[in-house]
């Protein structure tokens, strides 16, 4: 998941509001979003197994989470 933009939180689409996850062997990598560049989750849990999260961006000064925003 590389190269992608979000006006909300998110930028590499990867947005989950409860619930869990697990990546396998995934790069989430390029991504940009005020809040949560890369991946964005709110009373989530994520498993990352192989899995890379890097060079995404947070792009609001508000808000963090370059590569994973969680609350």
């Amino acid at each position: 998941i590389q190269s992608n933009t979000a006006t909300g939180t998110g930028g590499g689409g990867l947005v989950a509001d409860g619930g869990s996850s697990t990546l396998n062997s995934l790069t989430v990598s390029g991504n940009m979003a005020p809040g949560g560049g890369g991946i964005s989750i709110s009373s989530h849990s994520l498993t990352a197994t192989n899995s890379l999260i890097q060079s995404n961006t947070a792009t609001s000064p508000n808000v963090n989470g370059g590569g994973l925003l969680a609350i």
